[in-house]
C-alpha cells in the first residue's frame, strides 16, 4: 500500500466510524424506518441494532489503529531520509 492509499483508507474508515456513531446518537428517536422498492417496509427499534453498530465501531477502530501506526512509521522513515 502506498502513502496515498494509506491516507485514503484512514479517511474512509474515520468517516465510517463517524457515521456509525451518529446512528448510535439517534437512540432518543427510538426507531429507524427501513424500506425497499420491491420488498416489505418496516420500523426497527434502535436497541435491536445498537450491538451490531457498536461491534462495527470496535472493528473499525482496530483497523484505524493499525493504519495510524503504519502512517506514523512511514512519517518516521521519511523524516529519517530527509537530510537536516
Amino acid at each position: 500500500m502506498n502513502i496515498k492509499e494509506l491516507l485514503e483508507n484512514i479517511r474512509e474508515i474515520s468517516e465510517k466510524i463517524d457515521k456509525a456513531k451518529r446512528l448510535l446518537d439517534r437512540r432518543s428517536h427510538d426507531n429507524f424506518y427501513i424500506g425497499s422498492t420491491n420488498g416489505p417496509n418496516f420500523y426497527i427499534h434502535i436497541d435491536e441494532i445498537a450491538p451490531i453498530i457498536e461491534l462495527k465501531i470496535e472493528t473499525l477502530n482496530k483497523k484505524l489503529k493499525v493504519l495510524l501506526d503504519a502512517q506514523l512509521t512511514a512519517e518516521r522513515v521519511i523524516a529519517g531520509l530527509i537530510p537536516k
